[in-house]
C-alpha cells in the first residue's frame, strides 16, 4: 500500500517541479527499464523475498533522504493552498539548488476549489477520465500478463526478465531523443501509435499460437509489444497529470493507478486460462489494445506543454482531440 501511494505522489511531485519540455524526459530517463534491471539482479542474487525486500529498501533510501532533507514542497501545490509565504520559500529553495536566477511566475487567478465531486459534474472531463482509466487497465493487463507468461516464451524467467529490462531501458532513451528532436511529437502520438503497434503485435502472436507456430517471431513480437506498451503507459501518466487540476491531480492519478492494480490481478487469470487455450493471453491483450486505441483516438486530449498551474476543469473540458496537432 505504501509503495502504491509513493508511486502516485512522487510522479506528480516531480512533474510539478520541472519545465513542460522536461516532463517526458523525466519519465523516460528515470525509467522502469533501469529499475527492472536492478530488481531482476536483486531477485537473482537474493531469491528469498524477505532478503530481496530489504535490499530494495536500501536502494531506495537515498531518494527518501533527498526528498526529506533537500527538495522543497511543490510550489504549485502551495499556490493552490494560497500559502504564499511557503510558496516563496519553496521557490527560493529551488533557486538555490539549481543555481539559476529565479523566474517570476505570472499572476494566476484564484481558482474554484476542485474536488472529486466537481470532477463528476463535467461530462466532458468525466469521459476523458474514464478513457484514461481504461487505458491504465489495458496497459497494466498487457504488461503483467507478458511478465507472467514470459517463461513460456524462452523457458528461463530471469533470462527473459533481464532481456526485457535491457530492451526497455534502451527504448526509453530512444524515446527521450525522439521527444527532443521532433517537437511535433505529442502525447496522443505517444499513446495511440504505440498502443496500435502493441495490439497488432499481440494479435499476430495470437494467430501464430492458434496454429501452434512458435518460433523466434513470437519472442520478437512480444518484445516489440512490451516496449510499445511501456510507451503507452508513459503517455497515461503524463496525460493524467497534465489534464487534471492541481487540487485533485494526485487523487485522479491514484484512482487510475488503482484501476491498473485491477489489471494486474486480471493478468494471472489470463495466464491460467492460457493453459486451456494457449492464445488466451495474446488474444485478450490484442482485444483490450484495439478498444483502447479507438477510445483514446476520440476522447484522449492533447496536453503537451500545458501549464499545470492553470489547469482547471473548465479548460480541461474544452480540450478535444480536434485541438491536437495530430490529424484524426
Amino acid at each position: 500500500m505504501s509503495v502504491g501511494g509513493t508511486l502516485v505522489v512522487i510522479f506528480t511531485y516531480c512533474i510539478e517541479l520541472v519545465l513542460p519540455e522536461q516532463r517526458l524526459s523525466l519519465q523516460v530517463y528515470a525509467n522502469w527499464g533501469t529499475a527492472r534491471v536492478i530488481l531482476t539482479l536483486v531477485c537473482y542474487f537474493f531469491p528469498d523475498w524477505r532478503h530481496a525486500s530489504f535490499v530494495c529498501c536500501l536502494t531506495s533510501l537515498p531518494a527518501l533522504l533527498i526528498i526529506i532533507f533537500v527538495y522543497p514542497e511543490s510550489p504549485m501545490w502551495l499556490l493552490t493552498k494560497e500559502n504564499i509565504e511557503e510558496f516563496k520559500k519553496s521557490q527560493h529553495r529551488i533557486q538555490k539548488i539549481s543555481g539559476e536566477d529565479l523566474v517570476e511566475l505570472p499572476q494566476i487567478e484564484k481558482q474554484e476549489k476542485v474536488t472529486l465531486k466537481t470532477l463528476w459534474s463535467s461530462s466532458r472531463v468525466l469521459i476523458v477520465f474514464l478513457t484514461l482509466c481504461f487505458s491504465w487497465f489495458t496497459v497494466s493487463v498487457s504488461n503483467f500478463a507478458l511478465d507472467l507468461y514470459s517463461p513460456s516464451i524462452i523457458g528461463d524467467f530471469f533470462t527473459n526478465q533481464f532481456a526485457f529490462a535491457l530492451i526497455l531501458m534502451a527504448s526509453k532513451f530512444v524515446m527521450g531523443v525522439i521527444d527532443q528532436a521532433i517537437p511535433q511529437f505529442d502525447r496522443r502520438m505517444l499513446h495511440n501509435y504505440n498502443q496500435l503497434i502493441a495490439a497488432i503485435c499481440f494479435g499476430v502472436v495470437a494467430v501464430l499460437l492458434v496454429f501452434n507456430y512458435e518460433n523466434i517471431f513470437v519472442l520478437i513480437l512480444s518484445i516489440i509489444g512490451l516496449f510499445t506498451v511501456e510507451y503507452t503507459w508513459d503517455a497515461c501518466y503524463l496525460v493524467t497529470v497534465e489534464s487534471m487540476p492541481t487540487g485533485i491531480r494526485s487523487t485522479a492519478l491514484g484512482i487510475c493507478s488503482t484501476i491498473a492494480r485491477v489489471g494486474m490481478m486480471t493478468a494471472p487469470l489470463l495466464v491460467t486460462l492460457s493453459s486451456f487455450w494457449k492464445p488466451t493471453v495474446y488474444t485478450a491483450m490484442a482485444i483490450f489494445g484495439f478498444v483502447n486505441v479507438v477510445s483514446a483516438w476520440y476522447f484522449l486530449p492533447e496536453t503537451k506543454g500545458v501549464d499545470l498551474a492553470e489547469v482547471n476543469l473548465e479548460k480541461s473540458a474544452k480540450i478535444s482531440p480536434s485541438e491536437s496537432s495530430i490529424s484524426v
